[in-house]
């Protein structure tokens, strides 16, 4: 098997290492630092009142992405209750400055594909801030999110 060192390395780095996470709402015990600390352990979860979860993060400098990666929870699981997996609907936002308007890079919301593990990538992107915004989910599902990654390239300040 060939590896980076052999010409296939995409050169991309995740841009949330250590970034600051932010949210609309969470259920307890469910903070959105959960969806970006690189464990598919823990999660982000909305509040089930939101009626448009989002989860934020700040990258601490200017990043350009050009992929991201969201991986779905889908809390309240449970085939034998009816509640299935479907799709998610979404957008990925991005800004350069906190006052700047937040600009789609990704709109996924009339997404009809279930993905467990959504990777999309898209042409490049610069933004500081990034937000993923749910506007469709399975009834009953709940909003989760265990990982929230933006692939790119840029500067990373020190933690």
């Amino acid at each position: 098997m060939r590896g980076p060192g052999h010409g296939n390395d995409a050169g991309q780095l995740p841009g949330n290492l250590n970034g600051l996470s932010r949210n609309s709402s969470c259920a307890p015990e469910r903070e959105s630092l959960y969806a970006t600390d690189s464990s598919m352990r823990t999660w982000w979860q909305a509040a089930d009142d939101d009626p448009e979860p989002w989860l934020a993060v700040d990258v601490r400098s200017e990043f350009t992405v050009s992929a991201v990666r969201v991986i779905w929870a889908e809390p309240n699981l449970e085939y034998r209750a009816g509640i299935v997996p479907r799709p998610y609907r979404y957008r990925v936002e991005a800004k350069l400055s906190e006052d700047d308007a937040w600009g789609v890079a990704v709109d996924k919301s009339d997404n009809d594909v279930d993905m467990l593990i959504d990777y999309v990538a898209f042409a490049p992107y610069k933004g500081r801030f990034f937000r993923l915004v749910v506007v469709g989910w399975p009834a009953n599902l709940g909003v989760g999110v265990v990982d929230f990654t933006m692939f790119g390239t840029g500067a990373f300040p020190e933690s």
